[in-house]
């Protein structure tokens, strides 16, 4: 399955889930970023988050932070270049109502990016 309408395009800059794995209890997320800007981008560690979408009366949201168990991919990419990254997880479920949203931040930049997966993208 591949998923490539998961994405965020900003600052010259496209960063797109090429696929995602679910494979004897792991899930892998594979992401592709293309910088097309004249500065290298940089990526500090990702932040990988599930979250309920329900709001209570008080505004109140179910948050679960997710670690990665492994990574590998360039954390760098020069101006006019590509790379792709892999992430591996614990097998990642969505119930209905849940979002799993994964957060990108430039090292010491304001270039920061933000996708989000649903239970359809997952399953």
């Amino acid at each position: 399955q591949e998923i490539y309408h998961i994405g965020d395009v900003a600052y010259d800059i496209k960063i797109l889930c090429e696929n995602v794995i679910i494979k004897d209890d792991v899930t892998y997320i594979v992401l592709s970023i293309e910088n097309g800007s004249a500065v290298s981008y940089s990526m500090s560690s990702p932040r990988f988050v599930i979250e309920s979408k329900r709001k209570t009366k008080r505004g109140l949201v179910y948050e679960k932070q997710l670690f990665p168990k492994h990574t590998s991919g360039e954390t760098v990419t020069a101006p006019g270049t590509a790379s792709r990254m892999v992430f591996s997880f614990d097998k990642v479920t969505l119930v209905r109502g849940q979002v799993f949203w994964i957060y990108l931040y430039e090292d010491r930049g304001p270039r920061n990016f933000m996708l989000s997966f649903w239970v359809r993208d997952l399953s």
